[in-house]
């Protein structure tokens, strides 16, 4: 007599997890009835269950039982709990209660009707500008209500985001969170998050604050914009190394139609130096609402910056009537912008020198994008006046505030 077969595991669930299915109609902890299977992340399994106290339908995060017996697994998914019960946030999902189901742990929390970001962007491709901009403002908010109460996500990413059928973001698993006002159960240099959303640092194992949700915010704009990842390196390792040299490629080109004050926008966000980026995400909230982006946020900058547009200014006017009207046969002027501040100039440390540096490149990409000239970068700016013989070649030539010269030939 043959062997019957043995049934095929639902198509949600494969390999060793399906062992680890509950089926529907099983009551966990007395409590909660399973309804069917959501979802399957890295600390567990997701369901849709009834809470048969309250009689409301909720979700419920089983964790997977391989992890049940290591210790430093359940901490982590008891810091779940912990750190997100302390959010309250309409943008934030929120955790009703933990249980124990036999020799394993759940937590329940609110069920929201819908789809994760991933699957969205998947299924659609990129979004339109002005929802692109809602979920990232919605997404801030539940920052802003998580980094008051001092928690840092730490691997938001488009999976962890969840869209109601309203359209609605809420962030979701805390699970990686940790509070900035403990030493946590991480130890120091140890990566934690998705590798696709790392932030600069954390791709270092170095510290990590509010700035780090920041990056990885920056990141689900462009990829929501763009309808591809920011960096598309072929291996995680390539995307992390250029995460931590240098900012993506402008959105523009994969999104033209992308308004200047959002391309700088997710150019403030996605800074490799945290210092760089907005200070919190109550500035994002504010330059979204605001629809602008000055050039530098951070105090101590905006007096630099002005000055250096007010000289630019008034060389402009000194040096039109004095540039040929039709040169014959050469390339287009092109402007040529060399800034130094004495100040910085003169400062022992790199990080200063850095922040000004890049507070010049932010001062070309405006007057870019507002005069719709051609601007020389910053690299072929210090080849051009060394040429010319001009100072402001050096990074630390403290002996003008900003030089502009018409640059031909040679560049």
């Amino acid at each position: 007599m043959t062997e019957p077969e043995k049934p095929t595991p639902p198509a949600t669930v494969t390999g060793h997890f399906a062992a680890a299915d509950v089926a529907p109609g099983t009551v966990l902890a007395g409590r909660f009835r399973i309804e069917a299977m959501l979802g399957l992340g890295g600390m567990g399994m997701v369901y849709r269950a009834t809470d048969l106290d309250l009689g409301i339908e909720v979700a419920v995060k089983l964790l997977r039982p391989e992890l049940a017996t290591r210790p430093e697994a359940f901490e982590r998914f008891r810091q779940e709990l912990l750190l997100a019960r302390q959010v309250s946030s309409p943008h934030v999902v929120r955790i009703h209660d933990i249980a124990r189901h036999e020799d394993r742990w759940l937590i329940s929390m609110d069920l929201i009707e819908g789809e994760s970001l991933d699957r969205v962007l998947d299924r659609r491709g990129p979004l339109p500008v002005d929802e692109a901009l809602r979920i990232t403002r919605q997404l801030a908010e539940g920052l802003a209500a998580a980094h008051a109460r001092g928690v840092v996500h730490r691997d938001l990413k488009p999976s962890n985001v969840l869209i109601d059928r309203a359209g609605n973001a809420s962030i979701g698993d805390f699970g990686v969170a940790r509070s900035l006002g403990s030493s946590g159960f991480t130890q120091a240099g140890t990566i934690v998050g998705t590798p696709d959303y790392l932030s600069p640092e954390q791709a270092r194992g170095g510290p990590v604050d509010a700035r780090s949700d920041l990056y990885a915010l920056g990141l689900i704009l462009y990829e929501m914009l763009s309808g591809r990842p920011a960096f598309a390196g072929s291996t995680p390792a390539e995307s992390l190394s250029q995460r931590i040299l240098r900012p993506p490629e402008p959105v523009t080109r994969h999104r033209p139609d992308t308004p200047a004050w959002v391309a700088r926008l997710l150019a403030r966000l996605l800074q490799p130096r945290p210092a760089h980026r907005f200070a919190d995400a109550t500035a994002v909230i504010h330059a979204i609402d605001q629809r602008r982006v000055p050039l530098d946020l951070r105090p101590g900058r905006r007096t630099g910056i002005a000055l250096a547009v007010l000289v630019l200014l008034a060389l402009l006017g000194w040096l039109g009537p004095r540039l040929p009207l039709t040169p014959p046969a050469l390339p287009p002027d092109r402007l040529l912008i060399v800034a130094a501040d004495a100040d910085t100039a003169t400062t022992t440390t790199d990080t200063d020198a850095d922040a000004w540096l890049a507070a010049v490149e932010h001062l070309r990409q405006g007057i870019a994008e507002l005069s719709g000239m051609a601007v020389v970068d910053g690299d072929r700016t210090a080849q051009a006046l060394a040429q010319l013989g001009l100072p402001g070649s050096g990074a630390r030539d403290g002996e003008s505030v900003a030089q502009l010269v018409p640059a031909r030939r040679h560049l």
